[in-house]
């Protein structure tokens, strides 16, 4: 899931100065945690941390029982290495995972380029192919919905506290 999005570029052109592409960094954290890490002036660091950023989490696992194929089919193939072998897969099991990305910056026109590149690739859904048992050579195409977007923006507060500009976005793998 967080492949999809670990080339995602943000663009900030300035007056009198060349055009600066700044990579946003991504990683696997909960939201609680690097929003507590952002808004807390209680907690002691060295440095603030570097907005824009993006962090993604797994948040459920459910069995997709729509999607079940019979638990007896069987994938075959030859062995690449003995041609005389059978290699043999039972049908996987279908899930769904749920996914929350979440995108923090400090303005509001940061967040906005980086969820419009985002965003048109999911009209619901975008496919992507997963090569799943690579000695066998299957691939399955894995559809990945856009469940919904949420934006928060902590502008209030005092001068000395950080503003912090949160989108999150839902996502289903099927």
């Amino acid at each position: 899931f967080g492949t999809m999005f670990n080339n995602i570029k943000l663009q900030r052109i300035e007056e009198g100065a060349d055009t600066q592409w700044i990579s946003v960094p991504l990683s696997y954290a909960p939201k609680e945690k690097w929003h507590a890490r952002l808004t807390d002036p209680r907690i002691t660091q060295q440095i603030a941390i570097p907005l824009p950023r993006m962090s993604y989490e797994l948040l459920t696992t459910t069995y997709a029982p729509d999607r079940k194929m019979n638990t007896m089919n069987k994938h075959v193939a030859l062995n690449t290495s003995d041609d005389a072998q059978l290699r043999t897969m039972f049908a996987p099991v279908p899930y769904d995972f749920q996914f929350s990305l979440y995108i923090y910056s400090r303005n509001a026109a940061d967040a906005s380029n980086i969820v419009e590149q985002i965003l048109p690739f999911f009209t619901p859904e975008f496919t992507v192919t997963i090569n799943d048992a690579t000695d066998m050579n299957i691939d399955i195409d894995c559809p990945i919905v856009l469940n919904g977007v949420n934006r928060e923006d902590t502008y209030e507060g005092d001068f000395e506290s950080r503003r912090v500009v949160t989108w999150s976005l839902d996502f289903t793998m099927k």
